[in-house]
């Protein structure tokens, strides 16, 4: 006997409209610690994949130098 039931819930009106504002974002905050210690937030480029959030930054930048410092 084969097992019919879909393997996924079917999306509803309101699921899918979530679905498709959350897959629209492409930036996102990034706060960090300056040299000082002072809170520093920088807007960032982001992407889902596979329920995990990528981003590419340079080493440049100053958030990446905070990041290196201080990686909380």
């Amino acid at each position: 006997m084969v097992n019919e039931t879909p393997p996924f819930l079917l999306l509803d009106k309101d699921a899918r409209a979530t679905l498709q504002t959350m897959l629209a974002e492409t930036h996102a905050a990034l706060g960090v610690l300056d040299d000082t210690g002072a809170p520093s937030v920088s807007r960032i480029a982001f992407l889902w994949l596979d329920g995990a959030a990528y981003s590419l930054i340079s080493t440049l930048s100053d958030h990446t130098q905070a990041l290196e410092a201080d990686p909380r």
